[in-house]
């Protein structure tokens, strides 16, 4: 599969939990993976982000970003940041590290609208990124994938 259109990144939805643990299932081995609780758990946290990845209206990665307000200034923690094998290289993980950033940054608030923005090309191998926030579920961004 190529990925050649525009890529739409958004935040979770309870429905997308059976397709991210299968990408789960597929990017991470025993005793790597986590287990379906634990990523129950990470999705659901208060101060927590989970973006999806999707081409074709098919999921090709997720991230899942979390922050602490008690220290100064706030810090993040990427927990997991997958994308399938054949998305890898196209920006998708670039785009999804973007959005968790963007999440961390305002605590936890993701910026009101969407954007558009070219994502980029990536080396053979690498990892791509996607974030969930529990505050924010409608928030979408559309970035074209390079055509190859």
């Amino acid at each position: 599969m190529r990925y050649s259109g525009p890529v739409l990144y958004r935040l979770y939805q309870p429905d997308d939990f059976a397709v991210l643990y299968d990408l789960e299932e597929r990017c991470f081995h025993p005793p790597h993976r986590f287990s379906r609780a634990t990523m129950r758990r990470l999705i659901g946290q208060p101060h927590a982000a989970t973006w999806i990845a999707e081409d074709n209206a098919q999921m090709c990665g997720f991230a899942i970003v979390e922050w602490t307000l008690d220290s100064a200034p706030p810090s993040a923690y990427i927990q997991t940041i997958e994308v399938m094998a054949e998305a890898r290289g196209q920006g998708v993980g670039e785009e999804l590290l973007r959005q968790m950033e963007g999440s961390a940054r305002t605590t936890g608030q993701p910026s009101s609208g969407s954007t558009s923005t070219p994502a980029m090309s990536r080396p053979s191998g690498s990892t791509s990124v996607a974030v969930t926030s529990p505050t924010a579920a409608a928030q979408t961004t559309t970035a074209a994938a390079p055509t190859l």
